[in-house]
């Protein structure tokens, strides 16, 4: 799982720093120390890491002040995720609309093998709530969203959703899990989201 939440708050605090001061990161995350790792990189920082057990202290050193505009959308382009003009497809279901759940599997499905048949692709398919069954290994449109990682598509699953609807191992067979962090994140940040 991965999440922008340190990498956002140290973008905060490098802001304010005064000069010659240092910032201290804890953080219980290898995914986290490699973000900050990257973040110090690009914004010219001295970095240094002391692990301590249980988590790791992770300090940076801004060689000169540390202006931020927009402190989420910069820690997702330093994660990878760019905001784009495509699309995020959120299904908070493992049925499309609302009658017939056999109809609404068919739809769900159909709608999921066709996105990949588009020619603008979505930027992400996210899955929420019952959702997230159809990330499951047992999930009718596992192929299909294999088919959409291929093409570039990020498939994220939530993490709340998962601990209640997830496989019994906890995870996903396709795509990521991320937490409801991201997920509003990247909401936030896109130009159109479609609500199946």
């Amino acid at each position: 799982m991965f999440s922008p939440k340190p990498t956002v708050m140290a973008l905060t605090a490098l802001s304010q720093l005064k000069k010659h001061e240092t910032l201290a990161v804890l953080v219980n995350d290898g995914k986290a120390v490699s973000e900050l790792m990257h973040l110090a990189e690009e914004r010219e920082c001295g970095f240094s890491l002391e692990n301590e057990g249980d988590y790791s202290v992770v300090t940076l050193a801004p060689r000169s002040r540390v202006k931020v505009t927009n402190p989420l959308e910069e820690a997702l382009r330093l994660m990878g995720i760019e905001p784009a003009e495509a699309p995020i497809f959120l299904f908070g279901s493992e049925y499309v609309g609302a009658g017939d759940k056999r109809l609404g599997s068919i739809i769900a499905n159909e709608v999921i093998f066709n996105l990949g048949l588009q020619e603008q692709l979505p930027s992400a398919v996210i899955f929420y709530n019952s959702g997230a069954k159809l990330t499951r290994p047992d999930s009718p449109v596992l192929d299909a969203l294999n088919d959409l990682v291929d093409m570039g598509v990020e498939v994220l699953t939530d993490s709340v959703s998962i601990e209640v609807y997830g496989s019994d191992s906890g995870a996903v067979a396709v795509g990521d899990i991320v937490d409801p962090y991201v997920v509003v994140a990247l909401l936030s940040t896109q130009h159109g989201v479609i609500t199946m």
